[in-house]
């Protein structure tokens, strides 16, 4: 249903989360490898900054 309302879209391209810390936890297990550090720009939305932190190495940076 979602694909459909998109003119180059399938259903195969489309995931759904139940929340943005859902999304960001996936995209940073699938992003960050052992052993590397990720950069964190803080301050920032909440899970955007534990996240990563909660995964691997992370370094905050504030603006």
């Amino acid at each position: 249903m979602i694909a459909q309302t998109y003119e180059n879209a399938a259903a195969d391209d489309v995931i759904c989360f139940a929340g943005a810390e859902e999304a960001l936890y996936l995209a940073m297990n699938v992003l960050l490898d052992a052993g590397d550090d990720a950069v964190v720009v803080t301050p920032n939305y909440q899970a955007a900054e534990t996240v990563p932190m909660a995964l691997r190495e992370a370094t905050g940076v504030a603006l």
